[in-house]
């Protein structure tokens, strides 16, 4: 309430007193209405602090059921591994599991058990059906570079020790293409971990990233990053962490 100073001078005094007790009843209500509002403000405040750390611990909580997930498909794939740039039986890309697996040995694995028998990471070179146990092409061929690229091929192992032989051996041992193929723009043989899909999109985004000279997988997880700036590396703790929580956090 406003008190009108024109007024009060010529009022009586009973009528200043009843002015300004009227002016201290609408101060005192007014006060009241703001501490009503001040509460009201203080409980949506709590009501938003509640929400926003439930929220959070709903975040923490689903990330983890990821990483579970992501972890027991890993698990899944113990005994496989992927081959890129292998070419089709002449274009048959509907070529059988063990027509293809015997392709595959002969010309992919087998020197690669040679090597590693030689170095004692494998006992004997067992034949085609004590190696792989299938083998199949995963999606379609794709353009790249002007050059028609045949499917990958997921190879599952007979055993795991042959696997680590084979991961731990292909990249001085994988022959080299023929001039045929080479011709046809295959330049060169890869055998990789078969990776779940957030781990292999995790890794592709890390190699792709300026900031990023080498990151690389081993037994299924990516393990670590090395800077291009100071060679420092950086140690992945989830495949589901921000691309520059990872390049940003404490060296390793």
């Amino acid at each position: 309430m406003v008190i009108d100073l024109a007024n009060l001078s010529n009022a009586t005094s009973e009528q200043k007193l009843d002015m300004l007790l009227t002016a201290v009843a609408s101060l005192l209500q007014g006060q009241e209405k703001i501490e009503k509002m001040t509460a009201t403000i203080v409980a949506l405040e709590a009501k938003v602090a509640l929400q926003e750390t439930t929220i959070n611990s709903m975040v923490k909580e689903v990330k983890k059921l990821k990483e579970q997930a992501n972890d027991r498909d890993q698990q899944s794939r113990d005994l496989t591994i992927r081959l890129f740039n292998f070419p089709t039986a002449e274009g048959d890309t509907a070529e059988t599991g063990r027509t293809l697996a015997t392709r595959i040995y002969d010309r992919i694995l087998k020197p690669i058990l040679v090597a590693a028998k030689a170095k004692g990471d494998t006992q004997t070179v067992p034949g085609v059906n004590n190696v792989v146990e299938d083998a199949f092409r995963v999606g379609k061929p794709t353009l790249k570079d002007g050059v028609m690229r045949p499917p990958p091929v997921i190879i599952k192992l007979c055993t795991r020790q042959l696997r680590l032989a084979i991961l731990k051996n292909k990249r001085l041992n994988i022959p080299s293409p023929t001039d045929a193929e080479r011709g046809s723009g295959i330049r060169k043989f890869i055998v990789v971990e078969d990776l779940t899909v957030p781990t292999f999109k995790k890794l592709s985004e890390l190699l792709a990233d300026d900031r990023v000279e080498k990151a690389w997988s081993t037994e299924g997880k990516i393990r670590f990053v090395l800077m291009g700036n100071d060679k420092s590396v950086k140690k992945v703790k989830s495949v589901f962490d921000p691309i520059d929580e990872i390049v940003g956090s404490a060296s390793f």
